[in-house]
């Protein structure tokens, strides 16, 4: 059956009254179960960062650790990350009288910056240092022997905790030399370079 029976009608009252009719009052029901999967779709897109952003601390573990001195200058060390615990929490050891020990104060705000073949992390969030025995025991492992041979119970050993706040991360197909070959052929081309991906997660 053809439509124009549904459309003449409208187009009538159109035609004598100069608009069309109005709509019932909307009840917001489909707004608000849009807003819903919005939600949910946002979630899971943060949920998917988060993982991506612990499994590239897992996995490179090593990375240079930067905080403000006195004087607002940048320092950085570079430190291993022992554990990363559920909630994202990052654990380092250090010595008391290591540098970014007597840099970080309460809740001071430090960034990590993760080096590797075909990617990049950066996270910035709060450090504390932290002397815990039971919590330095929890994480002992051969690493930590090899600097501190008087074990957990060690006077000069301490725990940096580190709870991110943010991150950012790169991504590189193909890795440097991918990266050598794009450029070039953007310079011959003048196409876009394609660098990647990038990504900002707030934690």
């Amino acid at each position: 059956m053809s439509a124009a029976w549904w459309w003449s009608p409208l187009l009538q009252r159109v035609n004598d009254e100069g608009s069309p009719p109005s709509r019932p009052p909307s009840t917001g029901l489909k707004l608000n179960a849009e807003s819903k999967t919005n939600k949910r779709v946002e979630n899971m897109s943060l949920n998917e960062d988060i993982h991506k952003v612990t499994e590239m601390i897992e996995h490179h573990r090593i990375c240079m650790l930067t905080t403000l001195d006195t004087d607002e200058a940048l320092q950085s060390w570079p430190m291993t990350v022992v554990k990363v615990e559920d909630d994202g929490q990052l654990w380092f050891f250090s010595s008391t009288s290591a540098g970014p020990v007597a840099e970080i104060g309460a809740e001071s705000q430090v960034n990590l910056s993760f080096t590797g073949k075909n990617d990049w992390l950066s996270v910035h969030g709060a450090a504390v240092v932290i002397t815990s025995e039971p919590k330095a025991r929890e994480m002992w492992n051969e690493t930590a022997a090899a600097f501190y041979p008087d074990g957990p119970e060690s006077k000069d050993l301490v725990l940096i905790r580190v709870r991110p706040e943010g991150a950012q991360y790169w991504e590189t197909p193909g890795g440097a030399i991918s990266t050598v070959f794009q450029w070039a052929k953007a310079r011959i081309t003048g196409e876009d370079i394609d660098a990647g991906e990038s990504r900002t997660v707030n934690l």
